[in-house]
């Protein structure tokens, strides 16, 4: 009897590592039932996560206010103004492309017209923002530190702004939200643990 049972369980076990990879292939594409994500969206938000959060960790070491007369070899005071007019722009424009992302309706979505849009500037601008080519006369590197560290503060605010909120804007189940999360947050830990290792 006990030789019977254990190749039913071999089945048994085998049938269920089965059915879990059949299962696991589907939600790749098609969200559960009462869900409204398949796993790759979740997996894009998550590179989203770990993209921003590189990005962001980047302009904070370079095009901060304390760092930007070191690296540029400028005055202080206009650190304080780049970031006075990122701050004031932000603010005026913010609302505006708020108002326009809730108005947009597109087959891909309200966010990814926006995000297909931002993120390759934001990555340009950035890389700018962090190459500081050898300057001679002071007024160039004036010119460049604003023309690059500006724009890529506005672009970093945006884009972690849509980071923040998109959650709970592309899907009303709180579960898959709170799964969303947890995803970026891993995301986030993975970042730490490379800039650690790096």
């Amino acid at each position: 009897m006990g030789k019977d049972k254990k190749p039913k369980q071999k089945g048994a076990v085998k049938q269920k590592i089965k059915n879990f990879a059949v299962t696991a292939k589907n939600m790749w594409k098609t969200p559960l039932k009462g869900r409204y994500l398949a796993v790759k969206e979740m997996c894009y938000f998550g590179m989203f996560a770990l993209g921003n959060s590189w990005l962001m960790s980047a302009i904070n070491y370079v095009a901060a206010v304390a760092f930007i007369p070191y690296f540029y070899q400028i005055d202080t005071i206009h650190a304080y103004i780049i970031v006075a007019i990122s701050s004031i722009a932000n603010m005026i424009f913010l609302p505006f492309i708020g108002n326009k992302i809730e108005r947009t309706k597109t087959k891909i979505g309200k966010y990814k017209p926006f995000i297909i849009g931002c993120i390759p500037l934001y990555v340009i601008f950035a890389m700018l923002a962090m190459w500081v080519p050898q300057l001679d006369q002071e007024a160039s590197r004036i010119a460049y530190a604003y023309l690059t560290c500006a724009p890529v503060q506005i672009m970093a605010t945006f884009c972690n702004n849509m980071y923040q909120n998109m959650p709970t804007v592309i899907t009303p189940n709180a579960q898959e939200r709170a799964d969303i999360i947890r995803l970026s947050v891993l995301s986030l830990v993975l970042h730490l643990v490379c800039c650690n290792l790096s």
